[in-house]
């Protein structure tokens, strides 16, 4: 039982490490992608207000394009899975050993198999 802890312990830290850096990397997505989306609407209203210029209308096409890669890296992120309990393998010892009382119990076993008393 010891080894089966152990590995739902390092199981455990492994999933949710894993699960922990997908999370901080599409919140950082979130982040930069607001970022963009301030920045481009800082630049239309600099257009709407007659301000042109070759340069801006650049800028306004590259943030356009990266504002679309990060929307796409986004919808693309898996949905967020939940984490494991962290008492996970006393839960599963918990459980081995009811199920082990019950088929040992020899009135469930009786009962349950239909087998009679010798």
């Amino acid at each position: 039982m010891r080894r089966v802890g152990e590995f739902i312990r390092e199981f455990h830290a492994e999933v949710n490490g894993q699960r922990r850096g997908a999370e901080l990397t599409t919140g950082l997505k979130r982040r930069e992608l607001d970022e963009v989306q301030r920045k481009l609407d800082g630049l239309i209203e600099a257009m709407a207000d007659c301000f042109r210029a070759p340069r801006l209308q650049s800028e306004l096409d590259e943030l356009e394009q990266r504002k679309a890669a990060l929307a796409a890296v986004i919808e693309g992120a898996p949905a967020t899975a939940p984490r494991l309990h962290p008492d996970l393998s006393e839960l599963y010892h918990t459980k081995v050993e009811t199920l082990e009382q019950t088929l040992d119990d020899p009135r469930r076993r009786r009962k349950r198999w239909g087998f009679s008393a010798a």
